[in-house]
This record gives C-alpha cells, sequence and structure tokens, in this order.
C-alpha cells in the first residue's frame, strides 16, 4: 500500500504546495511548544508544592518553637524557684548548726533539711540539665528553620523563572496557533478557489484535447488496441495518471476485471480504468493532468492488463483516435 504523501500532483498550484508545507512546518512547532509548555506546567506544579510544603513545615517548627521557648521560660522560673529554696534551706542548716546544745529533735530536724537540700539541688541539676536541652532543641530549630527559609527563597527563584519562561513559551505558542490558523483558512480558501476554477468550466473543453492525450500508464512493455479501448501490459507496480483535469465519480470494482476509476471530464466525457489497482483517490476528488491515481498491484502471480477507454455520453468512444500520434 502506497501512502498518501505518494499521490504527488504534476499540476497543483504552487501556493496550496507552499500553503501544505508550511501547516507542517507550524503544526509540528505547535506541537514542540505544547509539549514544552506542559513540562513547565508540571515543573513548576512541582516546585509550588514543594513550596508549599515548606512553608507549612517551616510555620511547623515556628510553632514547635514557641512551645520550647514557653517551656525554656517555664523551667527557668522553675529554676530560680529551686536555687531560692536551695539558699534558705542553706540558711536554715548554717543556723541550726550554730547552736551549742543540740537535741535529738534537733539532729532529726538536721537530717530532714539535709535531705530536702540533697532532694531540692537534684531537682536544680535535672532543670538544668533541661534548659540545656531546650536550648539545643531551639539551635537545632532555627538552623532548620533557615535552612527551610533559604529552599523557600530557591525555590521562589525558579518559579520566577519558570513563570517567566511559561509565559514566553505560552505567547510563542499562541502565536504559532494564529498562524497555523491562519495558514488553514488560506490553505482552505486556495483549495475553494481551485475546486471554483474546476466546477466553473477549466476542464469544460476536453474534447479540444482529442488526439492530444497521453496514456494513463507511461512505462508499460506493450499495448494492445481494442474495438474501443487500449489494453496496457506491464511488469511489476507502475502508477496510473489522469489523462486530464477532472472529478472522480466513482471507484469500486468489477467482476472479471478488477478495479475500477471513473473520471469525470466535462461535456459527458469519461475515462475508464479498469485493473488490479491499488487505488490512492476517493470519489469526489478534483484530479488535474498528471495526478495519481492509484498504483498496479504486484500480487507475484499472472495479472491481467489494464484496461483504458473514452466515453462520452455513456457510449465508448474509439480510444485510439484520442490519443497522441506517437502512441498509435
Amino acid at each position: 500500500m502506497y501512502s498518501l504523501s505518494m499521490m504527488a500532483y504534476s499540476a497543483i498550484p504552487s501556493d496550496i504546495t507552499k500553503l501544505k508545507g508550511d501547516l507542517v512546518l507550524h503544526s509540528k512547532k505547535l506541537d514542540w511548544l505544547k509539549t514544552d509548555l506542559s513540562k513547565l506546567e508540571n515543573d513548576l506544579g512541582k516546585k509550588n508544592s514543594r513550596y508549599i510544603q515548606g512553608i507549612k513545615r517551616s510555620k511547623g517548627l515556628g510553632l514547635i518553637m514557641e512551645k520550647v521557648r514557653a517551656s525554656l521560660k517555664e523551667n527557668e522560673l522553675s529554676l530560680k524557684d529551686n536555687y531560692q529554696k536551695i539558699k534558705r534551706s542553706l540558711r536554715l542548716t548554717i543556723a541550726n548548726g550554730i547552736t551549742q546544745s543540740e537535741d535529738i529533735d534537733e539532729t532529726i530536724k538536721k537530717k530532714i533539711l539535709v535531705k530536702e537540700i540533697k532532694y531540692i539541688i537534684s531537682q536544680f541539676n535535672s532543670q538544668i540539665a533541661k534548659n540545656v536541652s531546650y536550648q539545643n532543641e531551639l539551635l537545632k530549630l532555627r538552623v532548620r528553620i533557615k535552612d527551610y527559609q533559604t529552599t523557600e527563597t530557591e525555590l521562589q527563584k525558579i518559579m520566577n523563572e519558570l513563570e517567566f519562561r511559561k509565559k514566553m513559551v505560552a505567547e510563542n505558542y499562541f502565536e504559532e496557533a494564529s498562524k497555523t490558523r491562519k495558514i488553514k483558512n488560506q490553505l482552505e480558501t486556495a483549495k475553494g478557489e481551485r475546486i471554483k476554477r474546476l466546477k466553473s468550466g477549466a476542464f469544460a473543453r476536453f474534447s479540444k484535447l482529442k488526439g492530444k492525450l497521453d496514456l494513463p500508464m507511461r512505462v508499460f512493455s506493450r499495448k494492445k488496441y481494442k474495438k474501443k479501448g487500449v489494453e496496457l501490459f506491464y511488469k511489476g507496480v507502475k502508477p496510473i495518471y489522469s489523462i486530464g483535469k477532472g472529478r472522480i465519480i466513482y471507484i469500486g470494482d468489477l467482476s472479471n476485471y478488477g478495479n475500477v476509476i471513473l473520471v469525470d471530464h466535462g461535456e459527458d466525457i469519461r475515462s475508464v480504468i479498469l485493473g488490479d489497482l491499488d487505488i490512492q483517490v476517493k470519489k469526489g476528488d478534483f484530479v488535474d493532468h498528471g495526478s495519481i491515481l492509484g498504483y498496479t498491484l504486484d500480487t507475484g502471480r499472472k495479472k491481467s492488463p489494464l484496461y483504458f477507454e473514452i466515453r462520452r455520453k455513456n457510449m465508448a468512444q474509439n480510444s485510439k483516435e484520442w490519443l497522441k500520434k506517437r502512441y498509435i
């Protein structure tokens, strides 16, 4: 099967060919910009998500820091309180130690006081350790918050750059989209004008080409004239050409003959092509002289020749009379 790109019209107006090329070029550029824009939006989304998460974590650390500060302040107040208790207990101990006479009650009181002092000192030391721990935790939190703030600044810078790039790509995309739409409109207009020219009778004087036509196959091994038509014998895959301007009015299969293409050339004149074909046009298409209608099939088995004839008002004509002298 041959691709449609092989349907090269030898007489397609240059403006249509150029517009088609421009359309392909701008469409590719549009696809590239669309992909780039999608990638930028994806990257921007990821960076924005990281930025928001960083802000949330930073705020969370800030709340933790406030709690640690409150605990530190509370601990410092407790330390001061215990410090005052130790001072009072020491004064009592010293005062009791100065007394000369000491009975059993005094001795017990001293022991209780000493025990109390030891307990208060133990609490005091514990609170000092806790104080140091709170201070270390605050230091770590400050470092982490600073890291998050640095990351937030860097992410903000990256997002600003991505936003700028996105804006530039978006502007290019819309510019290319506008150009593509314009080219499509120009192409449709050019096609419409071409069809209008053909419909308005550009091929209405086909009868004047009698005796000036080429055969639909340019390369063949031999030909055989029938009563009305011509049989063309060939080998391999060969292109089949339109003998003149016209419109495809029928495509189908004909038993014992293979595929059939019917082209209306105006003035009730039609060309008929029969054979084993890979048809590349469709009903309703307008064709020019030399337009490729299809290709012969290389099935590997013995094949029938290509059959060609001219018909007028649905009556078979002597096709030989329509051909150039070099074919006779």
